[in-house]
């Protein structure tokens, strides 16, 4: 069987040659983890400072998940505090009319603000859907660089039965092991 990394990159280390043995899972060569490593050294951060815009500790497990934590992002709970604000002194306003003693001029001005404070009760949730989507993306580009990363390690196969026998035997006991029969690369090379 012919093994080679799922990923380019320059060879760190060669840790088994032609004529040695290897347990399943052992690790046969390393390749140089510096890009995957500086990808999960962007996207943790980045998604970190999202997560916070919305005051999550973690991505919700749904869109209803989080459409149930959309009122305490705080530029939402902000936009809905002046909403309720502007939807109050219009109603005020408006039973001062209806008593005689305010002004039409008064009345279309605070008309206008419930108006203006709705809108931004929408623009806040639009911006908060779209800095969950961001943050979506930027843990799918956290993903992949983690599984890049473990793919910096080519390792021996492990055969579905191996976590059996290595619980009744213990890993050293285990009658699995390859040899390797030849090695095409060296370290160094790309």
């Amino acid at each position: 069987m012919l093994l080679a990394p799922k990923i380019d990159g320059r060879v760190l280390r060669v840790l088994k040659d032609a004529g040695d043995s290897a347990f399943p899972g052992e690790v046969l060569l390393e390749l140089d983890p510096t890009d995957a490593k500086l990808a999960i050294g962007q996207a943790q951060p980045a998604l970190q400072a999202e997560l916070r815009k919305l005051r999550l500790d973690a991505l919700p497990e749904s869109d209803a998940a989080f459409l149930a934590h959309l009122p305490a992002v705080d530029s939402v709970a902000q936009a809905r505090a002046n909403l309720e604000l502007a939807e109050k002194d219009f109603a005020r306003i408006e039973e001062e009319m209806k008593r005689g003693v305010g002004s039409v001029q008064t009345l279309d001005t605070a008309r206008t603000k419930a108006k203006v404070a709705k809108v931004g009760v929408d623009l806040a949730e639009t911006e908060a859907r779209v800095t969950l989507a961001h943050a979506r993306r930027l843990q799918s580009a956290l993903d992949d660089a983690e599984d890049r990363l473990r793919e910096t390690q080519l390792r021996a196969p492990v055969p579905d039965d191996w976590p059996a026998w290595s619980a009744v035997l213990g890993a050293a006991a285990n009658p699995i092991r390859y040899s390797v029969a030849a090695r095409m690369v060296s370290k160094g090379a790309t």
